[in-house]
């Protein structure tokens, strides 16, 4: 039990924060609904009506209007890739083609980059 509790310890004290926040929330919008329903112009005083000679519950009408709703988030921050090589030479020399795109899948064996043989030729002759 204990180490049950060590491991899943912190989530389930976040997911009784959230949990008591939500119902916080699911709260204060019923009882702000209620007593906008209760306190609104178009309250009727009669035997079903709140404050009437009946005690019920009575019946509120509201109008309905679109709202825009945006899903999105905006952030600042860096990302870095979860894999990455360094590729390095066996000579020194500048290169004369590269032979893949950022971001493209490679096959073993695949050649990527293609140097000048410049420091070679000048061996040879």
């Amino acid at each position: 039990m204990a180490g049950l509790f060590r491991r899943y310890g912190f989530a389930a004290i976040v997911a009784v924060g959230l949990a008591l926040m939500a119902a916080a929330i699911v709260g204060k919008t019923l009882f702000n609904g209620w007593e906008s329903v209760a306190s609104g112009p178009a309250q009727a005083k009669g035997p079903g009506a709140p404050g009437g000679a009946g005690g019920g519950m009575g019946v509120a009408a509201v109008a309905v209007a679109p709202h825009a709703f945006t899903d999105g988030v905006r952030a600042i921050g860096t990302a870095q890739a979860r894999e990455s090589i360094v590729i390095t030479p066996k000579v020194a020399d500048t290169i004369r083609a590269i032979r893949f795109e950022s971001g493209q899948r490679v096959r073993l064996g695949q050649v990527l980059v293609e140097m000048s043989s410049v420091e070679q030729a000048a061996d040879v002759a």
